[in-house]
């Protein structure tokens, strides 16, 4: 490597040189012809020369400047006091504190393009952490939110229990509270396992060909007794259709869409559920008739913990992660889901695979 340098060094060097005294030789003729100078070549050849050093010393002092600029370039910097913010930044992150935002010194050319650039990435980054830390913090409260309340149901029952003054109608009854409530704890525990698994990539996942129809029309019977006890009608218009996929993950998915609509879906409403093979792609969509979703609520549905209807959601004991864990599971797939109105009334949850 440092033969290459020391040759390409050498190679500019006479390059420099050579552009210098061709410059001279190249242009002093046609000067002569234009004045009607008549000079011997002897003459002639010693003023190429004296121009050509003269280029070459020019051309040399030029380079030498540019590089005492550069060099003088760092001091600019350690006294325009760009490092030491940086420094103090750093510190104040590695400490947890991310609500900061430096301000690039006003110096010049290349040295405030630097700065810039350097201050700029070091607010972008304390950004992108701060964000990272609100998320961290609303997380945990939301997990102590929800594991408060089942928690707290199971502390009063069972001290209704101890206290004895129950009848045995008043104790059956607070023993399944209990027990419904300890099931949702081991159900809220599940979930955030395989989200954080889901999250960081470390899920098992074995993609193989299945028929995706069959599937779906598995997980309608496995619900039937649900949206049979509501009345509701569902009807399915599936293409027969192919994919490789984790059938096991997929279940959860279409388990998970199919809860809510049965679950958001009043007495004696319909859903559908529709799959169609595309060029690219299958599309699934599995469209209700209940109450829908506004469009705030559209934007943060794939979040954790986020319920669209609070009162609702509470009613129903939902953690709000199925959707979240669906989103997961679909982008693991390389694939898409959002949410939609149908019209007049209604949600539609629309999944894109690759084939």
């Amino acid at each position: 490597m440092k033969v290459l340098k020391t040759l390409g060094f050498i190679g500019a060097v006479l390059a420099l040189i050579a552009v210098c005294f061709s410059i001279p030789a190249l242009c002093t003729p046609a000067l002569y012809i234009c004045l009607g100078i008549s000079m011997p070549d002897l003459l002639a050849y010693l003023i190429d020369v004296v121009l050509g050093l003269l280029l070459l010393a020019f051309a040399a002092a030029m380079i030498r400047q540019y590089s005492v600029s550069r060099a003088e370039q760092l001091p600019v910097m350690l006294k325009e006091g760009v490092f030491e913010s940086v420094i103090k930044a750093i510190e104040k992150i590695s400490k947890g504190e991310f609500n900061i935002e430096l301000s690039h010194p006003k110096t010049r050319n290349e040295v405030e393009k630097l700065s810039e650039e350097l201050t700029n990435a070091i607010n972008k980054m304390a950004i992108e952490l701060r964000k990272i830390d609100e998320m961290r913090r609303m997380f945990i409260s939301d997990v102590s939110h929800e594991i408060q309340s089942p928690l707290t149901s199971i502390r009063g029952f069972a001290k209704a229990l101890r206290i004895g003054n129950t009848s045995d109608e008043e104790r059956l009854r607070y023993l399944t509270i209990i027990e419904e409530e300890s099931l949702r704890l081991s159900r809220l525990s599940d979930n955030l396992l395989r989200l954080a698994s889901l999250e960081a990539e470390t899920i098992e996942y074995n993609p193989l060909p299945y028929r995706l129809d069959n599937q779906i029309v598995d997980m309608v019977l496995s619900c039937e007794p649900l949206w049979r006890e509501k009345e509701l009608a569902v009807e399915t218009e599936l293409d027969k259709v192919t994919v490789t996929a984790d059938k096991e993950l997929l279940s959860q998915v279409w388990l998970n869409l199919l809860y809510n609509s049965i679950k958001f879906t009043p007495n004696g409403g319909k859903i559908i559920l529709y799959l169609c093979e595309l060029t690219d792609k299958v599309e699934f969509k599995i469209a209700d008739t209940g109450t829908g979703i506004t469009d705030a609520d559209k934007k943060r549905i794939f979040e954790r913990f986020y319920k669209a209807d609070k009162a609702r959601n509470r009613a129903n004991q939902g953690s709000g992660l199925g959707l979240t864990i669906s989103s997961q599971i679909i982008k693991l797939h390389k694939g898409e889901i959002r949410a939609e109105d149908n019209q007049p009334s209604g949600t539609i949850f629309i999944v894109t695979l690759p084939k």
